[in-house]
């Protein structure tokens, strides 16, 4: 056995439980943790020769760790409490050289009565969690320790009705997969980003920990709750504005967005896996569920997206369309010919059309219509720009996207003809 040697060796107490209330008059804060804590150091006797003498219990790490839950000024910032508690370990034990301090912090809200929020009733917001993961370094020496801080959320679970295709993929042998220019995009988001390490002081004090104002200023770990919520607005910002080309096109860009937003954060890491919502084919009942349509109803303006082309204008501010989604909904209501389409009749007679806001109008097929009021048509272009031959002649259009009917990217469609429309104000 003399050939065996002990490559590493790391120990302590994981889910330790901490639950505190922070009390400050009438007003109650509360924080709950879910804390592990490991050591490393000169504690290779204890495996190799049972010799326990090195070992601080875990038991021990379980009482420090609620020693400075209860004392420490930082317990409600889940960064500086790591660092404070992994400081403390290393500063403490002269062999113990690295400390590893893990915070899974639950999501705790306050109820809100009346439009007050509450001084000390909470509601849970779901299953999302904040992650924070310290490593504390003193092998260097006691007066050289380092610190690394990670964090981040996770099981954030999002979803959107639209905005979201995946196309253009290698297509081979082995690929089933259809294409899809409009799908449902849901994900449960991990979310981790790394500060550069940093010097911390030596510390042994359970109710006092300081860094320097450098080390403390906006935007670096010690300001953790702010960067966190920096972090998570670009995350649900770009998760619901970008016209997702692909889930690995959309991470990238909340990536680029929180490294762009905190000179202090060097790496970012998301895990996006896919929750699938499959459309149930219903053709056994004679019924497409399978082709994405919208219809938007909101101040007199609404969307529609059909698969042919405006008939004519007759002149009495209304519209004629074919082909409008769904073919069986106008089967069944004995419309089997062009159908007279306006804002009245549409908001009494299709309402059971619709499904969702049209927040995207990224690769709807083939076209989509604003109808901003009765005496003019608005017309965005989709990206697949299919909506040319729908349309006839547009004599000044050219591929453009729109990620929001709001942001003024719209060409207006002023009638000419009985049969043919002039695409103007377009803007790329």
């Amino acid at each position: 056995m003399s050939s065996v040697k002990l490559s590493h060796a790391r120990y302590g107490k994981q889910a330790i439980r901490v639950f505190r209330i922070v009390r400050e008059d009438k007003w109650q804060t509360i924080v709950e943790y879910n804390v592990t804590s490991l050591l490393e150091g000169d504690v290779d006797v204890a495996y190799t020769k049972a010799d326990n003498s090195v070992i601080v219990a875990t038991d021990s790490i379980k009482n420090i760790t609620y020693h400075l839950a209860k004392t420490s000024p930082h317990i409600l910032h889940p960064e500086r409490f790591a660092l404070h508690l992994g400081t403390y370990f290393v500063s403490k034990y002269a062999h113990i050289h690295k400390a590893f301090i893990t915070i899974e912090q639950l999501r705790w809200k306050r109820i809100d009565v009346r439009g007050q929020e509450n001084s000390h009733s909470f509601w849970r917001d779901g299953d999302e969690k904040r992650l924070v993961d310290v490593v504390i370094d003193a092998s260097q020496g006691k007066d050289n320790i380092t610190a690394t801080v990670s964090a981040g959320i996770s099981d954030l679970l999002v979803l959107k009705s639209t905005g979201s295709a995946f196309e253009n993929f290698i297509r081979d042998e082995h690929t089933t997969l259809m294409e899809v220019n409009d799908r449902i995009f849901s994900t449960s988001v991990d979310l981790k980003y790394t500060f550069a390490p940093f010097a911390v002081p030596k510390n042994t004090a359970v109710d006092s920990f300081k860094l320097s104002d450098a080390l403390s200023a906006e935007g670096t770990a010690w300001d953790g709750n702010a960067v966190v919520q920096r972090a998570r607005t670009a995350t649900l910002e770009v998760f619901a504005e970008d016209e997702s080309a692909s889930v690995q096109a959309t991470l990238y860009k909340m990536a680029e967005r929180i490294l762009a937003e905190d000179q202090h954060v060097q790496t970012v890491s998301y895990t996006l896996p896919n929750k699938h919502y499959i459309p149930v084919d219903m053709r056994y009942a004679g019924i497409d569920n399978l082709t994405p349509y919208v219809l938007y109803l909101s101040s007199g303006s609404f969307l529609v997206c059909c698969v042919a082309i405006i008939r004519c204008f007759d002149g009495h501010e209304t519209y004629r369309m074919a082909g409008l989604y769904p073919p069986s909904p106008r089967k069944a209501s004995g419309h089997s010919s062009p159908r007279r389409i306006t804002p009245e009749n549409i908001s009494r007679a299709h309402c059971h059309w619709l499904t969702r806001p049209c927040l995207s109008l990224h690769g709807l097929p083939p076209s989509v219509f604003l109808l901003r009021s009765r005496s003019s048509v608005t017309f965005c272009l989709a990206a697949s720009f299919h909506a040319r031959q729908a349309i006839g002649r547009l004599p000044c259009a050219r591929p453009w996207a729109c990620h929001a009917c709001s942001c003024g990217r719209l060409g207006t469609l002023v009638p000419v003809t009985a049969s043919g429309f002039h695409l103007s104000a377009c803007r790329p």
